[in-house]
């Protein structure tokens, strides 16, 4: 057998697709070679069918995806095998007119040989149709608590390998004394029609792959044809570091085949040296007590919804690590595996979990009680096999320390409690070296945790209609039923998986405002402070589409979250970030701003005799539409000489309020009537504990400043903002001297109230002379002498 490296061809790109709202597809003869598409939409994949078409939202049914591609000659004679990581949710999939398979598992990666169906002198055409409307018997089944987005989600491939290839590698890394043990066990299957003998190899390398650790050799094994076997090897690594969320240290595990001394199949996977154990007292990390603090993460994107979007998957976890995380929910479904990759580099330990929520089905008892036994058998089954396939997928990430196999489900019923049972002891038997469990939100009627390594429970008592303004009830709501818990299932650690409350953003002094939000957060975490529990977590990160007309007197997205969709923070997640934080004893780092003590604020008291300033000959101003986004950020990049302005600047500073941007926001515009220059009457509805007026972000391009524009775009906000406010505010630099001596022939006062703010105004006094700040310096001094 000749030497063999796996290539790797990528099908994501611009595909065709159509709706197919009558299921008429196949008879149709969408899957054929020669059927006409070109009406179809052109779409990239990964996509969800509200972004494959417009005006199809919420759409339940099935969606066809067409793309032609061409195979590469060279790889005749080898195994290809096309990849899909990721399809909602069942998937039928045909290749040149042939049906070649289908996968009745959202959210997980199947793959079919290909290379007996590929025509080689044509390009060849692929078909996929996928239906995510809901079947009794698949999980989740009849009913989700997420937008059920339909689509190819995630990326598709072909790669090759030889016909005597790595099935599987699970790599199991525990450290020990001084070291560690490292377990390989490789499934190796030979699917020729002859008896072939293999040499296997594991080298241990570092995480750049620039030293050799570790070398594993196995004597040649024989391997019947069309058969596969597995193959242990082990040895220890002395001095091995384990790897943590203080200390995410990984390594490559290389994996070879050879015949001859020529190598005919290798795979690379990352691992990392960690053991988990729970105990009565809590969680024990590396043989170290571990307080797990952290989010509960949908799988959704502002700008891809549930396709993949791994740009803002690394951001909203970068963040989450900052905000004093060690741990992540990622629920209700398997991610995307690059999001556990990401885990493993920055030290997030994970909870993954099976889409097995609610599992909504008949009541016991009454004429349909047989069909409601039958779909829960069938719903079980099913549930059993993408527990499999979530394992086999993610077992080498040693972020991963839970596997959960259900989420909120009637446990009164004893169909439903017998099936989390058995279901945990499946995960149990196919991976014993983590922590096997289920969620559950009936703990307090009906606490089934017997099979379970850690009791994880979810509950909301802050959103209950008799809590108190300063949460003290919530917080003994939890002491109790904690206790009680407790005493009933004295030898396992408590995880809250679940708590957290709702708000509107913007909103202030309301039953669901921001600070509401914040103070139900704060006085709920007070109550997890007993040895047992071993930690909490928040619902959730991020608000995203619900199942519309089905929650919140039928709103179409979760208020939960700390953020809102577009990634804004609202003021739980300052108020989670302190909280996390503290309990992981992480000291705060002060901003460049605060270290350099540049930023400071400028106050009007009022907004009578504001000066008029016209443009100039030629220029003008105009109100903004969200179409100008992109021309904002093209001026602010132009004319910021201080701060980095990303692509998100202007959505986290506006997002808030998108509607008002067309009479707050506002483009200067030059003679040719293009963009030269950007301001904003925006506003703070909480500065001080008053509603004040902002100017914001006054920018003028290079070639225009110095012109009056300025003064002019001041002029007029500040005529704007008098319409709707009776006081306004600045932030700007003490380093920007031309600027604060316009603020201040505006009327804008130093503010020197803030921590640091005296000191930045003296220095500023040094470069600038103005009444305003002598006099305001002059106070300033006299109070200190008092």
């Amino acid at each position: 057998m000749k030497e063999c490296e796996r290539k790797t061809l990528s099908l994501d790109g611009l595909w065709r697709f159509v709706p197919d709202c009558y299921a008429h597809g196949e008879e149709l003869g969408f899957h054929e070679i020669g059927h006409d598409d070109r009406f179809w939409k052109e779409t990239p994949v990964p996509a969800c069918f509200e972004t494959s078409m417009q005006d199809i939202d919420c759409y339940e049914g099935i969606g066809w995806y067409r793309k032609r591609l061409s195979v590469p000659s060279g790889w005749q004679g080898q195994r290809i095998v096309l990849r899909f990581e990721g399809v909602n949710y069942r998937a039928r999939v045909w290749l040149n007119g042939q049906l070649i398979g289908e996968n009745h598992d959202g959210f997980l990666p199947f793959e079919f040989e290909i290379q007996d169906h590929v025509l080689w002198d044509d390009d060849n055409v692929l078909a996929v149709s996928v239906d995510n409307s809901h079947h009794e018997g698949d999980v989740p089944g009849m009913h989700v608590g997420w937008r059920n987005y339909g689509g190819i989600l995630r990326e598709v491939s072909l790669y090759t390998t030889s016909f005597l290839y790595i099935k599987n590698v699970i790599v199991d890394a525990e450290p020990e004394d001084d070291g560690g043990r490292l377990k390989c066990r490789l499934e190796i299957e030979n699917s020729t029609g002859n008896l072939q003998k293999t040499a296997c190899e594991v080298s241990l390398y570092d995480s750049q792959k620039d030293d050799k650790l570790l070398e594993i050799q196995e004597d040649e094994v024989d391997i019947q044809p069309g058969k596969s076997k597995a193959v242990m090897l082990s040895s220890r690594l002395n001095g091995a570091r384990a790897w943590s969320p203080s200390d995410p240290v990984l390594y490559i595990a290389a994996v070879s085949l050879k015949q001859n001394s020529r190598m005919t199949d290798k795979r690379e996977v990352r691992a990392g040296f960690r053991s988990i154990k729970a105990t009565p007292k809590g969680l024990k990390l590396n043989g170290e007590r571990v307080f797990l603090t952290g989010f509960n993460r949908h799988e959704d994107s502002p700008h891809t919804a549930m396709a993949s979007d791994l740009k803002t998957v690394r951001e909203d976890l970068e963040q989450m690590k900052e905000a004093g995380c060690n741990f992540v929910r990622l629920c209700h479904y398997p991610h995307h595996p690059a999001e556990l990759d990401i885990c493993d580099e920055l030290g997030l330990l994970t909870f993954c979990e099976i889409p097995l929520y609610f599992w909504k089905d008949l009541p016991q008892g009454g004429p349909d009680y047989e069909d409601a036994k039958r779909s829960n058998a069938a719903r079980t089954a099913t549930a059993a096999r993408q527990l499999e396939c979530l394992i086999g997928r993610d077992r080498n990430h040693p972020s991963v320390i839970f596997w959960s196999v259900s989420n909120e489900t009637p446990e009164k019923f004893p169909e439903v409690a017998e099936g989390n049972r058995e279901l945990v002891r499946c995960a149990r038997k196919l991976d014993p070296n983590r922590l096997c469990v289920h969620v559950s939100n009936h703990w307090k009627s009906h606490p089934n945790f017997d099979e379970d390594d850690v009791i994880c429970i979810n509950s909301y008592p802050s959103l209950v209609k008799t809590r108190k303004k300063d949460g003290s009830n919530v917080e003994k709501i939890w002491r109790n039923g904690l206790k009680t818990l407790h005493d009933r299932c004295p030898d396992k650690p408590i995880l809250i998986t679940e708590f957290g409350f709702c708000s509107f953003q913007g909103l202030e002094r309301h039953d669901l405002g921001e600070d509401e939000h914040a103070k139900a957060i704060e006085a709920e975490f007070a109550a997890f402070d007993p040895p047992y529990v071993c930690g909490a977590v928040i619902w959730c990160w991020a608000d995203h589409p619900w199942p519309p007309r089905r929650f919140f007197s039928g709103i179409g997205a979760s208020p939960y979250g700390v953020l809102n969709r577009a990634r804004r923070r609202l003021k739980p997640f300052r108020t989670a970030r302190s909280l996390f934080r503290a309990k992981q004893d992480l000291k705060e780092i002060p901003s460049p701003e605060n270290l350099t003590g540049d930023q400071v604020n400028m106050i009007r008291s009022h907004l009578d005799d504001i000066p008029t300033f016209p443009f100039p000959s030629g220029f003008g101003i105009r109100p903004m539409t969200k179409e100008d986004i992109g021309l904002w950020t093209d001026i602010q990049r132009d004319a910021e000489p201080y701060l980095s302005i990303k692509d998100d600047t202007f959505a986290s500073e506006f997002g808030d309020h998108p509607e008002a941007i067309q009479w707050r926001c506002f483009i200067v515009t030059g003679p040719d009537g293009r963009g030269v220059g950007v301001v904003s009457a925006w506003y703070n509805r909480d500065f001080r504990g008053q509603d004040y007026g902002r100017v914001h972000w006054i920018a003028i391009r290079p070639p225009c400043q110095g012109m009056g524009l300025g003064k002019a775009a001041l002029s007029y906000v500040m005529h704007k903002l008098a319409q709707w406010h009776e006081r306004a505010y600045l932030v700007t630099h003490a380093k920007r001297t031309a600027a604060v001596k316009m603020y201040l022939n505006f009327g804008f006062e130093p503010d020197l109230t803030p921590p640091g703010a005296l000191e930045s105004w003296k220095s500023a006094a040094e470069s600038i002379t103005h009444p305003l700040l002598d006099r305001a310096l002059e106070y300033a001094e006299k109070e200190g002498e008092k």
